[in-house]
């Protein structure tokens, strides 16, 4: 968690990979890591990472979240919305979640007419 505050991705990632090594489990582990690797732009690796997290623990709001803004910024607007309405399954009130959710869906029927 220094590494990653200190801006320091390579030694997070590094120290994150310690941890899921020893103990594979452990959702959170895998979430942070994931969180290094978007920090530092690799973006395939932090979704890899999240897919595991999420394997691990479904109702992983923080990692559903990051899913979508990194969908988001790939312009993958079906599988953001899929992320959000996870969330808003989870969390109905998160603040601001219905509102990218609406926009989103107006997105997505825009681009299938």
């Amino acid at each position: 968690m220094r590494a990653l505050a200190a801006d320091d991705y390579t030694q997070a990632i590094q120290d994150f990979s310690a941890l899921i090594e020893a103990a594979p489990q452990y959702a959170e582990g895998w979430n942070k890591r994931a969180t290094a690797y978007y920090m530092r732009g690799e973006y395939r690796a932090a979704l890899q990472d999240i897919a595991r997290t999420l394997r691990l623990e479904p109702r992983h709001f923080g990692a559903l979240l990051g899913k979508a803004q990194i969908l988001l910024m790939l312009e993958h607007w079906s599988g953001a919305l899929a992320a959000l309405e996870s969330v808003a399954r989870l969390c109905p009130n998160w603040p601001g979640l219905q509102g990218q959710i609406y926009d989103l869906r107006d997105k997505t029927d825009e681009l299938e007419n």
